[in-house]
């Protein structure tokens, strides 16, 4: 993975193929765009995999907990 020129600076030896999935994605997406995976949850808590959780917390707003709230409205009134 080393060699390849678009993964430069994001290597960190034992990283997981996953984690290259998620960066292509989030660079693919249009702005204003929404992405939607389902993945392991193993990559929330992995030491390395520290740099992605930084990356796409910067590069990305959680719209889940507005879909909860809207969902809530809906059912209970509000």
């Amino acid at each position: 993975m080393r060699a390849i020129p678009a993964w430069r600076g994001i290597y960190r030896g034992k990283t997981d193929y996953l984690y290259y999935f998620l960066l292509l994605a989030v660079e693919k997406l249009k702005p204003g765009g929404r992405l939607c995976v389902i993945t392991p949850a193993g990559w929330m808590n992995a030491g390395n995999a520290d740099f992605l959780r930084e990356r796409l917390a910067s590069e990305l707003t959680l719209a889940e907990q507005r879909e909860r709230r809207r969902v809530a409205e809906v059912l209970h009134g509000d």
